[in-house]
């Protein structure tokens, strides 16, 4: 973490916690075999790969966080008088996260007891993560899974007092695709003058006008299908691997 920012603001009963983060990247090493991690020299110091690597023309924080107790926080919920509430806020944050990372997270997050509800909001703005399987293979000849991205303009997360977690988008904001008929659909009257007639296709002319798109279409099923050889070919390769005799 990068430029790290805390406030502390107590006052009776209240208190109220301030935290911000300009930059937070995420050091993992994932799968590795226990002989490469021990020859591999380049996991030594990773600040020197971070900055060069930072980005200087970064104006806002990647993170906020306020926390609130007290009376004053009853705006929130109720339950937030004794419980407390959380309020994050995670804005342009664009990393590269392993699934190995994110499994390792689970231990952590289990407990003896069952945890108290507190309740919380986390806004997440112009986001893209890119999640990258890096379990181990179980064909040594596969080439791996595609890394899925996952982005994210602007939703909310959401904790009441009854613990039930739920998700909406930005209150006051609506897409551009929903926002330009609005703007630009009007009624208009076209003069009786300009109205032309348009005679209609036969249907030998339909018939014609279709035919490429019916080519294409057949064309795209026999790639599939060819695809789909290839795979079971390949199956069936790794399969006898491990058992010659096989037959399908």
């Amino acid at each position: 973490m990068n430029e790290v920012n805390c406030v502390i603001e107590t006052k009776g009963d209240d208190m109220a916690l301030a935290l911000q983060v300009m930059e937070v990247t995420p050091e993992h090493l994932g799968n590795l075999r226990m002989w490469h991690y021990l020859q591999n020299d380049s996991a030594g110091d990773p600040n020197t790969e971070r900055s060069a690597t930072k980005d200087t023309n970064q104006t806002q924080p990647e993170v906020c966080l306020r926390f609130e107790i007290g009376p004053s926080a009853a705006v929130h919920s109720p339950l937030a008088v004794r419980n407390g509430f959380f309020h994050i806020v995670i804005q342009s944050y664009h990393k590269e996260l392993l699934t190995s990372s994110l499994i390792s997270l689970g231990p952590f997050l289990e407990d003896e007891v069952i945890p108290e509800v507190i309740p919380l909001k986390i806004e997440i703005m112009d986001a893209k993560i890119m999640l990258k399987d890096d379990s181990p293979r179980v064909y040594p000849t596969s080439p791996g899974p595609v890394p899925i991205i996952l982005a994210a303009d602007h939703i909310v997360f959401h904790c009441n007092d009854d613990g039930v977690f739920f998700i909406t988008a930005a209150k006051g904001e609506e897409s551009s695709v929903q926002k330009s008929p609005k703007k630009h659909f009007k009624k208009q009257q076209i003069p009786v003058d300009k109205i032309y007639v348009v005679p209609m296709a036969t249907d030998d002319e339909l018939q014609l006008k279709e035919v490429p798109a019916l080519t294409r279409e057949l064309q795209v099923i026999k790639n599939a299908l060819a695809e789909a050889n290839l795979d079971k070919e390949r199956l069936l390769q790794e399969i006898r691997k491990y058992d010659p005799l096989f037959q399908l």
